[in-house]
C-alpha cells in the first residue's frame, strides 16, 4: 500500500495507542516540548546548557591488563572519564 492510499489516523486512535504504549513501558519518540524538558532538568523554559567543546579525537590503547585495570580504577575512584583521567595525570607530570 502506498502512503498516498493510507487514511489519516484520528486523534482518538492516537490517544488510545499512546496510552497502551505508556502502560506497557514503550516511551514516546516524539520531541518533548521545551516546558517539559525544562521541568525535567530544573532549568528555565527554553534555556539550554551551552557546552564548550574542543575538537575530538580517539585513542585506542592496548597494554598489560593490570596497568589498564589500575587506570580504570583510578578514573572510577576519582569519578573521571578516561580522557579526564589522562588529562589529570598529564598535568601532574608537567607540574
Amino acid at each position: 500500500m502506498d502512503k498516498a492510499d493510507q487514511k489519516p489516523i484520528d486523534e482518538e486512535t492516537l490517544a488510545k495507542t499512546d496510552e497502551v504504549a505508556e502502560e506497557t513501558g514503550f516511551p514516546s519518540r516524539e520531541a518533548l516540548e521545551d516546558a517539559v524538558i525544562a521541568e525535567s532538568t530544573g532549568e528555565e523554559e527554553g534555556l539550554r546548557r551551552k557546552r564548550k567543546s574542543k575538537p575530538k579525537g580517539q585513542l585506542n590503547v592496548q597494554g598489560p591488563k593490570d596497568v589498564l585495570e589500575k587506570f580504570i580504577a583510578y578514573c572510577d575512584e576519582a569519578d573521571l572519564s578516561y580522557w579526564e583521567g589522562i588529562e589529570q595525570l598529564l598535568k601532574k607530570v608537567r607540574r
